[in-house]
């Protein structure tokens, strides 16, 4: 217990130091418990942490055969039905969870603030000092939120990256990218399939990522983890051998150096993949077509037998009325070609991965690169879901 309190104000006295003209007196300080804090302190114990952003954390803990979720860097409290429930803070959770997780000294705090308000006070220089109270300790401190989690919950404390992401997905004020309600539900409901194999922590760095590009990256990490199983398939259950699906593959990568062809295993993905996620995909592929005025004359040329140079001109000079009903011609033919889709989907993870001159650079809006990651959290749901049994 002494060790916790140490280090709570060796965080705060560190903070201060960095003011070369401010000085305090030394002395032992301590954060004020009774008999129930004092059980916290001494019995609370951290399960696992989560880091998000420098400000942002998440830990689970367990104390008295309970299993608790602490938020760092929220300040209001939210109640999850069925899965969290938010708890009163007591001196020894806070001095615990300071102490362990090292929380941070809170933005637009000073060192003089710290100095006058905390690091005055302590047993040698005041002799009826009795301890500080939590209350004021905590308000330099980034807010934490600790909250129960219920025994019929989704969740428990293991699952912290899952809880963190559904947290964060019902709770996205700070958030710097803007999805829309409809993902960010589709990221929640991600967060809570009970797949051991989704790799739900590239999830979680997706949906608090801080740029567009860096968000689909690690969405498609996710995806590139079903490569070789969609590939690997049909020759796995041809061989019948005892080991799963996911066994099998990194067998085969690592005696053979045998890597999937990534296009072709993202073809093989969205061909199969649910009708409202492959529907978001081809309206990005008109997003990015909407102006190529060659494409119409080309799906027209191969219904007629006219020159496509006459066709072309007659097209470009017609009025508009007479140009959609081409372009309405051209996204039924085209409907069904999920191959395309898969191509301008690799396109897009090369125009980020790839900067050599031959790399078609690929621009979407915001509205767009959320239906692609909404797209994506869909296939990554459907697929894992139907492998999971064979990954065992």
């Amino acid at each position: 217990m002494k060790e916790a309190n140490k280090r709570v104000f060796s965080i705060l006295t560190n903070f201060a130091d960095q003011a070369d003209d401010l000085s305090y007196p030394t002395g032992i300080r301590y954060i004020k418990t009774n008999e129930e804090d004092k059980k916290w302190l001494k019995n609370l114990k951290i399960v696992k942490r989560q880091s998000v952003l420098p400000t942002l954390n998440f830990a689970t803990i367990q104390f008295d055969g309970k299993e608790y979720f602490v938020a760092v860097g929220w300040k209001d409290s939210i109640r999850l039905s069925e899965i969290i429930t938010p708890v009163d803070l007591n001196a020894g959770l806070v001095t615990a969870l300071i102490s362990e997780i090292e929380i941070s000294v809170r933005r637009n705090i000073s060192a003089i603030q710290i100095v006058d308000e905390i690091l005055f006070q302590c047993k040698e220089s005041e002799s009826d000092y009795s301890g500080h109270n939590f209350e004021d300790i905590i308000l330099f401190f980034e807010p934490l939120i600790v909250y129960e989690i219920l025994d019929d919950s989704l969740f428990k404390a293991d699952d912290i990256t899952q809880i963190s992401g559904y947290y964060i997905s019902k709770n996205f004020e700070k958030l710097s990218l803007p999805f829309s309600e409809t993902t960010l539900l589709d990221f929640e409901k991600t967060f809570i399939e009970d797949s051991p194999h989704i790799p739900y922590e590239n999830l979680l760095l997706s949906l608090t990522s801080v740029h567009w590009k860096y968000s689909f990256l690690d969405i498609y990490r996710c995806l590139e983890r079903l490569f070789p199983i969609v590939a690997l398939d049909n020759f796995h259950q041809e061989l019948n051998l005892g080991i799963s699906l996911l066994e099998f593959s990194e067998k085969m990568e690592n005696a053979t150096g045998w890597r999937p062809i990534e296009e072709h295993s993202l073809r093989k993905l969205i061909k199969n993949s649910p009708e409202d996620a492959t529907q978001l995909l081809r309206e990005i592929k008109e997003f990015l077509d909407k102006d190529s005025k060659v494409t119409p004359p080309e799906k027209f040329y191969k219904i007629g037998e006219r020159s496509l140079k006459t066709l072309e001109e007659l097209i470009e000079s017609s009025p508009a009325d007479a140009i959609q009903p081409l372009h309405e011609i051209k996204e039924f033919l085209d409907k069904d070609s999920k191959g395309d889709l898969a191509k301008r989907f690799y396109k897009i993870r090369n125009s980020i991965v790839h900067f050599r001159p031959a790399t078609e650079q690929i621009e979407l809006d915001d509205e767009n690169w959320d239906k692609l990651i909404r797209s994506s959290l869909k296939i990554i749901r459907y697929w894992f879901k139907k492998y999971d049994s064979r990954l065992e």
